[in-house]
């Protein structure tokens, strides 16, 4: 029996599992993809060398999370460019206006975007010679944690990894994974992930709480007179360099994953993905009802009573006209809504994008049709790819990547440049 006659006898749950097995295989970083990642790399040390030899290029985000795909951009914080240890938030722009002024001088870069009003001041721009899209910031410690954090969460079950890039592709197809534009970013997706893969029953991920009880943001706090931090913490930022503080939170992260793995008498949800899939927009399809009374906290890896929006707006003035119609707590930074730009006709969108993909994966004939499973999962770029590599070569096989592949998504994972 050939493969394509294999298909044809699957049951339902088989044609949906291997259609997401085959999107995964099909949004893997090929080796070009890694190839020109690296010399997009490559390219941006020589411009921020150019500023400074002592500053050092870090990358965070998708890569480091091992949490990408061939769309995935680079994100990159540019550490030690400023002169003096305390700064103000000031100087982070006008570091990034050198980092966007030799761009300029050097030619590598095209639609350069220079953000100083952001939370994060950023610069973002796309790679001429090798076409990748990156974002620049300046000291984003914070961010190179959270990155590495997220990169063990994979080491408890790898459905966690499998299902965020499947939940990011839905989204593209569906065009709500845009902040931007008012919908959810990918941190925000990855968040949705985490929750649903806690609330199930039996769950498979931990509150987030279990791997690192503190917060984040406060401490890797950059100004050592931030009135948020207590004693030990303020002692520690002062004296500790971030090189350390970070190895120090790291291990504690490790310490905590290896006693949740040594926990052997939990009970195991054996859930296969695409069972894991449909609960996830089962359990969204209703999302727009959910916001109204509660906010997502993987921290505590349950929902929480609106109420709990007050600490998300403290840090605002008290006559602050502001409120959030969808709250997905930040679990490393616990005043920050991860979806604070989702307004009210945004989540309406969000909302029927769930509601439109439960009711059609409900639907028998639906889930015996590959092309109309394809067509609501996959963006129509890698639809049409699918379907042309279907009638030339048959169904690709997943896990083909080289050992050089492997090497270069080492590489770029932990890639540290001075």
């Amino acid at each position: 029996m050939n493969k394509m006659e294999h298909k044809s006898k699957s049951t339902k749950g088989d044609i949906l599992e291997d259609c997401l097995k085959d999107i995964l295989t099909s949004i893997e970083p090929s080796q070009n993809d890694l190839v020109n990642g690296i010399g997009a790399i490559n390219e941006l040390i020589d411009v921020i060398l150019s500023i400074s030899k002592d500053a050092i290029l870090k990358p965070y985000g998708s890569y480091v999370a091992d949490l990408q795909s061939k769309w995935s951009d680079f994100d990159f914080s540019i550490d030690g460019l400023r002169s003096t240890p305390c700064f103000r938030h000031g100087d982070k722009q006008e570091a990034l206006r050198l980092v966007n002024a030799a761009l300029e001088r050097t030619g590598i870069a095209r639609n350069i975007r220079f953000i100083p009003e952001a939370r994060v001041p950023l610069i973002s721009y796309e790679s001429k010679q090798y076409n990748i899209s990156c974002d620049i910031t300046i000291d984003n410690h914070a961010a190179q944690i959270k990155s590495k954090i997220l990169n063990k969460i994979n080491e408890l079950d790898s459905r966690f990894k499998d299902l965020v890039l499947l939940v990011k592709e839905w989204a593209n197809a569906q065009n709500i994974n845009d902040a931007k534009s008012g919908t959810l970013n990918t941190y925000s997706l990855t968040l949705l992930v985490i929750h649903h893969l806690q609330t199930c029953d039996p769950p498979i991920l931990p509150p987030l709480s279990k791997i690192y009880k503190g917060n984040l943001h406060v401490d890797v706090a950059e100004h050592s007179n931030d009135p948020t931090l207590v004693l030990e913490q303020l002692i520690a930022h002062r004296y500790m360099p971030k090189c350390e503080l970070e190895q120090r939170i790291l291990e504690i992260c490790d310490k905590n994953i290896a006693k949740l793995k040594s926990q052997t008498y939990r009970p195991i949800n054996r859930s296969s993905l695409s069972q894991l899939l449909l609960s996830f927009f089962n359990k969204f399809s209703c999302i727009d009802e959910l916001a109204k009374d509660n906010m997502i906290n993987v921290f505590r890896g349950r929902l929480k009573g609106k109420p709990f929006e007050k600490i998300l707006l403290s840090h605002l003035p008290p006559n602050s006209n502001i409120s959030y119609d969808l709250l997905i707590e930040d679990p490393f930074h616990h005043s920050e809504n991860t979806a604070r730009v989702v307004g009210p006709y945004d989540l309406i969108k969000i909302s029927n994008a769930f509601k439109k993909t439960n009711n059609k994966l409900s639907s028998p004939q639906i889930l015996s049709n590959r092309n109309a499973l394809l067509s609501i999962l996959a963006r129509p770029g890698l639809y049409s790819e699918l379907m042309a590599q279907e009638r030339n070569s048959g169904n690709l096989n997943r896990g083909e990547a080289s050992n050089e592949v492997q090497h270069q998504m080492e590489y770029l994972g932990t890639i540290n440049i001075i």
